[in-house]
C-alpha cells in the first residue's frame, strides 16, 4: 500500500489544522490523516464508525466548546461588553444547545419552535433574541404571555412593531425590541445567503425606522439596533457601511445612548480552496471597534452584541456517507452515496463546496468524480468533476464541515428517514 505523503494532505485535506491568513486564525477542521486513516481531533474515524447505520451526523462537542471560547476571546481583547447569542438555525441539537448555555452564551432565535427548545436547554429567557420577518401573533403572544421577559424582539417592519404594542398593551408590559436595519448593501458572499440588500426581505430602510421613531409606542422601549447583511463573509466593506448607516440614525434622531447594537453573525468558516480571503475574527471586531467608537467617545458605549452559527457549528461537525456503487457512463464518474440533499442540502441550494474525504485511503493517487446522492432530482449532489483521493464500492466517506445547516435543513423527501445524530465524545 502506497503511504500518502505529505503533498496528498495538504492538497486533498484543505483544512487539515488551523486555518490562518496573514497569521490571524479563521477556522480549523479538525480533520486529518494520521497513518492512512483519517482523524477527527485525536480520533481514528475509521475505529468509530464501522456498526453504526450510515448515513449520520458526527458531531464534537469539544471542538464547540473550543469555538465559543476563540470567539469570546478574540471579541474580549476589543470590546469591554460583549453579549453571544448562538444562531440556533444553524443546529438545534439539545446536546449543543447545553454546551452553548454550560459557556454562558445566549442564543439567536427565528421561531417559537425554537424559542422552546433554549428554554428546554435551560436558556434564560433574557439571554435570547428573537429575529425573523414572520413572526406571528401566535408566537410573539406566546413568549409575553410569560413572567419571563427576553433580552430582545429584533424587529423588521413597522407592522411588526404595532403589533408587538398591541399585544404588549394587552400584557401591560414595557417589552424590549431592537430595530433591525436593512441598509441596503450587497455582501460579498452567496446571493442566498446576503440578507442586508435593498431587494431583500429583510430589515427595515432607515427610514422606515426614523417613522417609526416619530410615533408614540408607550408599552415598547427601545434597547438596540440590529444589522446582519449576510452570511460567509469575505470582506468588511458591507458591514462598514451598514454600521456608518446605524450611526447615522442615531445620530440624525439624537439618540445619545442605546443599550446595545447587534451585529447579527456572518463571520464564515473555511470550507474549501476559494475561502482563503475570509474576515478573521480578531480583525472583524478590530474593525467594527473602529467605526463605532468615535461615535460613543463622549457618551456610554454600548454592548456588542453576536449571533455565530455557523463559526460554532460549522467545523464541529461531519457528515458519514457510503459509497453505494460507480458509474462511469463514459462521460461521467459517479460515486453514488446513500446520503442526498436529504442530509446534506447546501451543495444543490448554494453550490457549496465540502471536502469528501474516505476515512480509510488506499492510495494517494486520485480521480475525477461526480459526487451524487440517491434523491430523484439531477440537483442532487455534493460535488461535480471534483478532483479526489481514489474511491471505491463500499468505502466510508466524510463530507466535511457538516455541524451547520445540514442536520437542521435536511428533510424526509423521498420518504426517506432523517438520518441519526451522534457525538464523538459518547462513541470513544
Amino acid at each position: 500500500m502506497t503511504p500518502l505523503n505529505h503533498f496528498t494532505v495538504e492538497k486533498f485535506l484543505i483544512r487539515t489544522s488551523i486555518i490562518s491568513v496573514n497569521n490571524k486564525i479563521i477556522a480549523s477542521s479538525h480533520l486529518s490523516y494520521r497513518d492512512q486513516k483519517l482523524h477527527f481531533g485525536n480520533y481514528s474515524l475509521d475505529d468509530i464508525v464501522h456498526g453504526i447505520k450510515t448515513p449520520f451526523y458526527l458531531y464534537s462537542l469539544d471542538v464547540i466548546k473550543n469555538n465559543i471560547e476563540y470567539f469570546e476571546k478574540s471579541a474580549n481583547e476589543v470590546f469591554d461588553d460583549v453579549s453571544i447569542h448562538y444562531a440556533m438555525k444553524a443546529n438545534s441539537h439539545s446536546k449543543i444547545l447545553e454546551k452553548v448555555k454550560e459557556q454562558g452564551c445566549g442564543v439567536d432565535i427565528v421561531s417559537i419552535g425554537e424559542y422552546r427548545l433554549a428554554r428546554k436547554a435551560g436558556i434564560p429567557a433574557g439571554e435570547i433574541v428573537f429575529s425573523g420577518i414572520g413572526k406571528t401573533e401566535e408566537e410573539i403572544d406566546y413568549i409575553l404571555s410569560s413572567e419571563d421577559v427576553i433580552k430582545s424582539f429584533n424587529v423588521e417592519s413597522i407592522d411588526e412593531l404595532e403589533l408587538l404594542q398591541s399585544l404588549s398593551k394587552k400584557y401591560r408590559k414595557k417589552t424590549p425590541f431592537a430595530f433591525r436595519l436593512n441598509p441596503g448593501v450587497n455582501a460579498k458572499t452567496h446571493q442566498h445567503i446576503s440578507t442586508g440588500g435593498a431587494n431583500h426581505k429583510f430589515g427595515m430602510t432607515s427610514s422606515e425606522i426614523e417613522i417609526a421613531l416619530a410615533q408614540s409606542f408607550s408599552h415598547l422601549e427601545l434597547v438596540g439596533i440590529s444589522i446582519h447583511v449576510g452570511s460567509q463573509l469575505k470582506d468588511f466593506s458591507a458591514t462598514e457601511n451598514a454600521i456608518k448607516e446605524i450611526l447615522e440614525i442615531l445620530r440624525r434622531n439624537e439618540i445619545n445612548e442605546i443599550d446595545f447594537i447587534d451585529f447579527g453573525g456572518g463571520l464564515g468558516i473555511s470550507y474549501g480552496p476559494d475561502d482563503d480571503d475570509l474576515t478573521s475574527a480578531p480583525e472583524y471586531f478590530q474593525k467594527i471597534k473602529n467605526c463605532i467608537a468615535p461615535y460613543f467617545s463622549g457618551g456610554k458605549f454600548p454592548q456588542v452584541l453576536f449571533e455565530p452559527g455557523r463559526f460554532i457549528t460549522g467545523n464541529a461537525g461531519v457528515l458519514i456517507t457510503k459509497v453505494i456503487r460507480m458509474k462511469d457512463n463514459g462521460i461521467k464518474n459517479f460515486v453514488i452515496l446513500n446520503s442526498g440533499m436529504t442530509e446534506l442540502i447546501r451543495p444543490a441550494l448554494y453550490d457549496a463546496y465540502h471536502e469528501i474525504l474516505p476515512i480509510s485511503p488506499k492510495s494517494f493517487s486520485t480521480d475525477i468524480y461526480d459526487f451524487v446522492g440517491p434523491i430523484c432530482e439531477t440537483g442532487d449532489f455534493f460535488a461535480k468533476d471534483r478532483e479526489a483521493l481514489k474511491i471505491s464500492k463500499n468505502d466510508i466517506l466524510v463530507i466535511a464541515n457538516c455541524g451547520s445547516y445540514a442536520r437542521s435543513m435536511a428533510s424526509n423527501y423521498n420518504a426517506r428517514e432523517f438520518a441519526s445524530e451522534y457525538f464523538l465524545e459518547d462513541l470513544v
